[in-house]
């Protein structure tokens, strides 16, 4: 095989060798010339194999180099190749993480910066997609590329380069919404895929915009989403709305407005979005939950007076977003909905909506809860297996909320559990039980009291009869079981584990 790219045999030695036909580039010693040359040339394996080393050939560079591989990288993201126009993608993240090594870091990051936005423009504007060949830039794999770049360019860029090209981005994008909803349908499907990349755009922005920017961006963009005609969109935004508002709890009204968005989706008609709304109750639940938002009122409280008035402002705040989201909209609309599909994601979640549960709603909210999971316990039909193994793996968790006189409520559910043949369930239903007696130990029962009713009887005989399902479980927990467990029961639990 000739030498490509060197002066010399010797050198081509040192940065290139063919192995079964692929060419294999040493990323730390190839030139900046010889680099670009080969991720210019015509022969494809030569341009993905040299392309490998741009980012590292860039801190090499002198100025005149450097400029002619960054002049290189647009016309590497328009390649007719896929697999090219993904590896520049990944090279402009490595770019971004060492454009300070490189003699032009300004020019590094605005090459960068340029040519990601560049790719994703098209992408977030309705109709057929600008970029790539043939269409192939609306792949799934190809814009998950260009999500992953941008979120690795933005956590390694400077704050105002990223603050900068996000800003530019989500303009883009809402005013590329605006413009779909001025037409019927929303713009067709070309436009649901914009919609959604639009909102795959804004959860990676939120990670990296300040936080009054990031709040005012989601709200406008999540709005106009939660409006859009193809259920897509919607559907998609319930799943990522916790998301979205997360980093933005300290903001006076973001969680208002994200409850708001919340419940304007379950009140959707289409029931794969009330059933993306159901299987982020308990996210939703807990962001209502947190005392951040009003932060700032705490730390302006100079007495002690003030301070016990402010707290309990909040508390009361945070009551009502709560209660809004699990009496209003789960219990009230989600496990009541006459999609058995929104049942079934209702129920998965009731452990978990009844762990975030807040004291000050304890007393009127959670006998109904309560009330919910034993029902979901006891589902049957299509579904059913995968809400009794959410039943199981919480079920450590309700009983922490509930407390121990709720047991004589629980009990049964615990005995129902442990009689299903689903592996799964019984593992999930194991894995919980120390916990579970050393929550119920604390009560009238006692630490002897507590191990025979959560181990003895069924567990062990559980233990007897499914030990091969439950072998995961057993392993992981049987420490933590004869620990808590009279001698006379670690006995038996070691005897029917053999």
């Amino acid at each position: 095989m000739p030498p490509r790219g060197g002066s010399s045999a010797q050198e081509d030695d040192l940065e290139e060798r063919w192995d079964d036909d692929a060419v294999v580039v040493d990323v730390n010693t190839v030139t900046p010339e010889v680099t670009l040359k080969n991720c210019l040339s015509n022969d494809l394996p030569l341009r993905l194999a040299y392309l490998k080393s741009l980012a590292s050939a860039a801190t090499r560079a002198n100025k005149r180099e450097l400029q002619q591989l960054l002049n290189a990288i647009p016309t590497l993201l328009d390649d007719e190749a896929l697999g090219v126009r993904l590896e520049t993608l990944e090279q402009l993240s490595q770019l971004a993480k060492v454009c300070g090594s490189t003699c032009c870091s300004e020019e590094v990051e605005e090459a960068v910066a340029s040519g990601l936005e560049a790719q994703l423009l098209p992408a977030i504007a309705p109709g057929p997609s600008g970029g790539g060949v043939g269409g192939t830039s609306t792949l799934p794999m190809v814009r998950e590329a260009q999500l992953a770049a941008l979120d690795s360019v933005c956590g390694s860029l400077p704050a105002a380069a990223v603050h900068a090209l996000l800003a530019r981005l989500c303009r883009a994008a809402d005013t590329a919404l605006d413009k779909a909803a001025g037409h019927a349908g929303g713009g067709g499907k070309a436009g649901g895929d914009a919609a959604l990349m639009a909102l795959s755009l804004l959860a990676v922005a939120v990670r990296h915009m300040p936080p009054e920017r990031g709040l005012a961006a989601v709200t406008g963009m999540a709005t106009k989403l939660a409006a859009s005609a193809d259920l897509r969109v919607r559907e998609a935004l319930a799943g990522v709305l916790p998301h979205l508002f997360g980093g933005f709890t300290g903001l006076p009204g973001a969680l208002e407005q994200m409850c708001a968005l919340f419940k304007k989706l379950c009140e959707d008609k289409v029931w794969s979005v009330q059933q993306a709304c159901a299987r982020v109750v308990p996210d939703v639940s807990e962001l209502c939950s947190r005392p951040a938002g009003d932060s700032g009122m705490l730390a302006a409280a100079s007495t002690s007076a003030t301070t016990g008035a402010v707290e309990a402002a909040v508390a009361a705040r945070c009551d009502g977003l709560q209660r809004g989201v699990l009496e209003g909209e789960y219990l009230g609309r989600l496990l009541v909905a006459t999609s058995q599909w929104v049942v079934t994601a209702a129920r998965q979640v009731t452990g978990a909506a009844i762990a975030g549960l807040r004291t000050g709603l304890a007393p009127d909210l959670l006998p109904r809860l309560l009330d919910a999971f034993c029902a979901a316990s006891a589902a049957v039909g299509q579904g059913a297996v995968e809400v009794k193994r959410a039943c199981a793996a919480g079920f450590a968790d309700v009983l922490a909320k509930a407390g121990h006189e709720h047991w004589p409520q629980l009990q049964p559910v615990w005995a129902r559990l442990l009689r299903q043949a689903d592996g799964a369930t019984l593992c999930n239903a194991v894995g919980g039980a120390e916990r579970m007696v050393r929550l119920l130990a604390a009560g009238p029962l006692g630490a002897a009291g507590a191990s025979q009713e959560v181990v003895g009887g069924q567990m062990l005989e559980v233990l007897r009869t499914n030990l091969h399902a439950v072998a995961p479980a057993v392993c992981e927990e049987m420490a933590g079981l004869l620990a808590v467990c009279p001698s006379h029961l670690q006995q038996q639990v070691l005897e029917v584990s053999r």
